[in-house]
């Protein structure tokens, strides 16, 4: 949760010291990128050094950067704050989910994972709220101190957290990998999953960045934009909650294209409104399809992705990074021309998804032995 009451309160606190909505997109954009760079490397690292002492630094990145954005006045700085918090982000979040994995017996990583996202998902749905309520019962700046305050009283949580030995093992050598068809069609679904994991982070990126501020203008209050992202979260809760039943039962393909179409009509809804009752249903919708989306494409790059579980993590959370990037420098630079427009470019996006999902992934596949695709693709 402390990492989720942030993305409420940068954009509101960057529009209250006077930010255009180019530089918001462009704060957001650089969170994005640094992810997108770092998360892969840092996830890589964690497979070599302890994962428990990275996930500390982490924290205490987040807990400086935090306090850093309420030393500052002046909106051109707040790229700064925000590049250091995603650093911080950037080693946490590999790292925790490789350390699922690691934790897991084998044929039941997925019930582990439920757990994992329900969990975080959890903090998601709280993240928002607390910081909507913060803002407008004292000020912009008690989020950034509860969040700081959070990230230090987990530090003593992790010193006492045993972890086992992490596995480190080299994935087989090339000639003693599946035959070529099942290797190509494990290398299409991994395609998949990352294309699938780009438009959630693509459309949540580009909604947690310049929404709050669209919001505001239309005269919405910050506790009720804190109660759509708060609704988002809560559907996209369920799902996890359900996301080892919906696969089996839909099948990759199925549960992958009905997360981006809902993406689709949840976007457009956006532009041709300003009923909170509306708002409702779009937010819901999006927290729908971006469960789908995340709990089934983490789940296939864990499972078929070879022995090397930072690798992989690092691997999804870079992905994820490239599209909290793209999304919200690209919606923010679109509001040039009209305000609605980023939420056109979230539908376009998803249709396009979409269509590269029906290419990659074929009618009724099943899942699949672990392999080392995810090593040919990092190749």
């Amino acid at each position: 949760m402390s990492f989720s009451v942030t993305l409420l309160t940068v954009p509101i606190y960057a529009l209250r010291l006077g930010a255009s909505d180019l530089l918001i997109g462009i704060i957001g954009a650089v969170g994005g990128a640094t992810y997108a760079v770092t998360a892969r490397v840092f996830g890589a690292i964690s497979d070599r050094l302890s994962r428990m002492r990275l996930a500390g630094l982490a924290l205490s990145l987040q807990t400086v950067a935090c306090l850093l954005f309420t030393l500052i006045s002046v909106p051109e700085l707040l790229p700064l704050a925000r590049f250091l918090q995603a650093t911080g982000s950037a080693l946490f979040w590999p790292i925790a989910e490789a350390l699922v994995a690691d934790l897991t017996p084998e044929g039941r990583l997925d019930k582990s994972l439920r757990g994992y996202n329900l969990g975080w998902g959890i903090g998601s749905i709280a993240g928002p709220q607390v910081a909507g309520v913060l803002i407008s019962l004292f000020s912009i700046h008690v989020p950034f101190y509860f969040s700081a305050a959070a990230c230090l009283a987990m530090l003593p949580l992790l010193a006492s957290i045993r972890t086992p030995r992490q596995n480190t093992a080299e994935p087989p050598p090339r000639g003693e990998e599946q035959e070529e068809g099942p290797r190509a069609k494990a290398s299409r679904r991994m395609y998949a999953a990352l294309v699938s994991g780009t438009l959630y982070s693509f459309n949540g990126g580009l909604m947690a960045t310049l929404f709050p501020a669209y919001a505001t203008r239309l005269g919405l209050q910050p506790y009720e934009i804190g109660t759509l992202f708060l609704l988002s979260g809560l559907a996209q809760t369920i799902v996890f909650s359900q996301a080892d039943r919906i696969e089996p039962r839909l099948g990759l393909r199925a549960s992958l294209l009905t997360g981006s179409g809902i993406f689709v009509l949840a976007l457009l809804a956006i532009p041709f409104t300003s009923s909170l009752a509306l708002y409702v249903l779009s937010f819901s919708g999006q927290g729908v399809a971006s469960g789908l989306l995340y709990a089934v494409s983490l789940s296939l790059l864990l499972r078929e992705g070879g022995p090397r579980h930072g690798r992989a993590t690092g691997m999804w959370e870079s992905t994820l990074g490239s599209g909290f990037f793209a999304g919200p420098l690209l919606g923010g630079a679109l509001t040039s021309i009209t305000e609605t427009a980023p939420y056109f470019l979230g539908a376009a996006a998803s249709a396009a998804t979409t269509a590269l999902q029906l290419r990659l992934v074929g009618q009724g596949e099943k899942r699949q032995r672990p392999s080392d695709a995810l090593g040919q693709l990092a190749h």
